[in-house]
């Protein structure tokens, strides 16, 4: 696997956009939106020529760190896709979050999934890079809105699709030094702040669509 993991996944999107083509047209057409889990398998066995994926993995909070508050309130956070690549140490893993939403205000459900994960705290950390993918309606006459300023204010890439978009953002060792829950931390702070340059708050951040 190269060693940049956000691209490989956004390479993967690309391919699955081209190749389902048809089927994100009808989705869109039908403003259907309950396929995250499907897209989870299809980009599980995507890496999978890489690496392990896991789905739905369960880590501990550290008490120390407010837990992100959700209609389900999980005593402990899962992860939707958790993945190792082959020439990793196995203690070492990439977390991938998964957001489908009818517009680009799933950003705001997206930002939750990486406060939850800095969350884990540093004892349990075992990640060696995060990544989010959001799944949004492409609607090209909807109006301006503090949410399509964020796509282009966001250090992440936008992959254009029919019917849906997908917006790829993620921390990695590649980035920096390390790969620590500091560092994470320090990444996910600056987000954070360019989220309040739109009045986007974490509190507004948790409201769904």
């Amino acid at each position: 696997m190269p060693k940049k993991h956000v691209e490989t996944v956004c390479n993967e999107l690309r391919k699955l956009a081209k190749e389902r083509k048809k089927i994100f047209s009808v989705l869109h057409d039908q403003k259907r939106y309950g396929w995250e889990k499907w897209l989870q398998v299809e980009l599980a066995f995507r890496l999978s020529a890489f690496g392990d994926p896991e789905f739905e993995v369960m880590h501990k909070y550290n008490q120390l760190y407010r837990k992100p508050k959700s209609k389900a309130n999980f005593s402990n956070p899962f992860i939707d896709l958790q993945f190792r690549a082959d020439n990793h140490l196995k203690d070492k893993v990439t977390a991938i979050e998964i957001k489908v939403s009818e517009t680009e205000k799933g950003l705001g459900p997206l930002l939750s999934d990486l406060i939850k994960i800095r969350a884990i705290g540093a004892a349990q950390w075992p990640f060696r890079s995060v990544i989010a993918v959001l799944a949004y309606g492409r609607d090209v006459a909807r109006r301006e809105t503090k949410f399509k300023r964020l796509l282009s204010d966001l250090p992440g890439e936008t992959i254009e699709g029919s019917g849906y978009n997908f917006f790829v953002i993620g921390w990695e060792k590649s980035q920096t030094k390390n790969m620590t829950h500091e560092a994470y931390n320090e990444w996910l702070g600056k987000v954070i702040g360019i989220y309040k340059t739109q009045g986007v708050s974490r509190k507004t951040a948790r409201r769904r669509d």
